[in-house]
């Protein structure tokens, strides 16, 4: 009931922005969002009562990427030198990516069939959330914040398990300590899988409502999907142990569970960033 109270109190203040300055909207209720969860995280997890603590977690800009409270701050030493080349090629590959991906979905392919044109999106969706998350990586670096990557290079995932692991990861800390666990973790796998998903979906509905105005249930099943991707992954794991070749089978089935649970997450986004050439069966 509280990360459900956490969900509404983020989508409250955007909803006074008029509806058709979307992006402003979007900003706003990401970055209520952020603060919302980390005030659940602190208030569930901090022993301290220093103001200073409080207002170091929140994070003056909301740059920290951590969600999640740690009483425990490691820091790491990162050079200019490392880390500028870093942000500067992710910076290059961004609009590259998004010009070439572009330009292959209004070739003649892209065009007349649907699969190719939602193949071209994924794989440059994933380079260009790849893209930023070092991007990030780097920033927090000179920051001295000890992290990683926010997108882990999510094309070695060899089960779903392993590609949510390596996506997003300070969302996925935060929904481990503070609803896998307490929903019994892996004592009552399914129901705390299920219910993790459940969560997220709400709070990215949460997102889409206060963008559009209503609700489309595009992330719900998404992260339905999501969910049978990880109850499925540990079976997936036995099976890529035989050899190479199951190996190789194992890996197709996880490329095509994602390809499957990307449909609806791609169009929710196209709601407000054009990704296809005709989108007609899936928005609603």
């Amino acid at each position: 009931m509280a990360i459900v109270s956490v969900a509404l109190i983020a989508c409250i203040a955007p909803l006074a922005i008029p509806v058709e300055n979307t992006n402003f909207r979007l900003a706003a209720v990401l970055l209520d969002l952020f603060v919302a969860l980390r005030v659940y995280s602190y208030s569930q997890t901090s022993r301290s009562s220093s103001l200073g603590d409080y207002l170091r977690f929140l994070s003056l800009g909301l740059i920290s990427p951590h969600l999640a409270y740690s009483a425990t701050r490691y820091t790491v030493k990162a050079s200019l030198k490392s880390e500028l080349p870093r942000i500067a090629i992710a910076l290059l590959i961004i609009p590259t990516v998004w010009f070439l991906a572009n330009h292959l979905v209004l070739t003649k392919a892209g065009k007349n069939s649907w699969i190719v044109n939602h193949l071209i999106v994924v794989v440059a969706f994933v380079i260009i959330m790849q893209s930023v998350g070092k991007c990030c990586w780097g920033i927090w670096r000179l920051m001295g914040l000890r992290s990683k990557p926010l997108v882990d290079n999510v094309a070695f995932s060899l089960t779903p398990a392993e590609f949510w692991r390596r996506w997003s990861w300070p969302i996925h800390a935060w929904l481990y300590r503070h609803v896998y666990i307490p929903a019994g973790g892996r004592r009552h796998f399914y129901r705390a899988t299920f219910l993790v998903f459940l969560v997220s979906a709400l709070l990215h509905e949460v997102v889409g409502f206060v963008g559009l105005g209503r609700v489309t249930g595009h992330w719900t099943l998404c992260f339905l999907f999501g969910a049978i991707g990880v109850v499925v992954s540990p079976t997936i794991e036995r099976l890529a142990r035989r050899g190479t070749s199951s190996r190789i089978v194992a890996r197709i089935i996880t490329v095509m569970l994602l390809m499957v649970m990307a449909v609806p997450a791609l169009v929710g986004i196209h709601y407000f960033v054009p990704l296809y050439y005709k989108w007609v069966w899936l928005m609603w």
